[in-house]
């Protein structure tokens, strides 16, 4: 079973006051600490884990209900249903798969947009007639796109995709698919962490491998993002 998030944003909107009293929207504090916690197409590579292999610690209460704050800020400061729904998901601890809409996501992303057209160009034309299926490919979200670009890049940030379907002279009928595995860091990348909390939600300090922690003490669980376009129509 698969997930969406289409009532995420009423539901966090009945507790935002308590947990965003002392939030402001702050475009620097935005710009450095998001980027350190939800990282950089360069970042997000992790290693295999365990889940819930260790009692939870207070260390992990606190960075729980932080990042709870987090998907609060998403949902009703920035108005970004699917990053805060993404969020919330992990925080609710099911592991269920979670479907996206590539063909949303095409209109919303221009990168990607990019380099599915990228991919139609440079192997789907090139190949003979008949069934094909083309390697996946990473993609991500330029935040310089605009306000759909920034939530996608903070939902996912980078993700794979590849196309499917079936060539027969000049007509291609094809459809796309995405994936992405919904975790963290770990302390084995070394990565920063963001000190001094600022202005953010609730004066955060947040950083991925204490995120991660939450999957291994069993308060989140990592899940897998997954999704297929409807069949499209391209002619050479």
């Amino acid at each position: 079973m698969s997930c969406t998030f289409s009532s995420t944003a009423d539901s966090l909107q009945t507790r935002v006051h308590t947990l965003l009293d002392d939030a402001a929207e702050d475009d620097e504090w935005q710009a450095k600490s998001l980027k350190v916690i939800f990282g950089t197409v360069g970042n997000f590579e992790s290693e295999d884990r365990r889940f819930g292999i260790v009692e939870p610690t207070a260390k992990d209460r606190q960075v729980y209900n932080q990042l709870n704050n987090v998907a609060a800020y998403f949902a009703v400061m920035k108005g970004w249903p699917t990053a805060a729904g993404l969020v919330q998901h992990y925080l609710d601890g099911s592991g269920k798969p979670v479907e996206v809409e590539p063909q949303q996501m095409m209109n919303d992303i221009p990168a990607f947009r990019k380099d599915v057209d990228g991919t139609m160009e440079n192997d789907v034309r090139k190949r003979g007639d008949g069934p094909f299926t083309t390697e996946w490919s990473s993609t991500a979200p330029n935040p310089a796109d605009g306000d759909r670009s920034m939530e996608w890049y903070y939902a996912l940030n980078h993700f794979q995709y590849r196309l499917v379907g079936e060539k027969q002279g000049d007509e291609i009928k094809y459809h796309v698919e995405v994936q992405k595995r919904y975790d963290w860091g770990i302390p084995s990348e070394h990565r920063a962490t963001v000190s001094g909390g600022g202005p953010g939600p609730m004066g955060m300090d947040l950083e991925q491998a204490d995120i991660a922690h939450l999957h291994t003490s069993g308060m989140a669980q990592d899940f897998d993002v997954s999704g297929s376009s409807d069949e499209m129509t391209a002619r050479s």
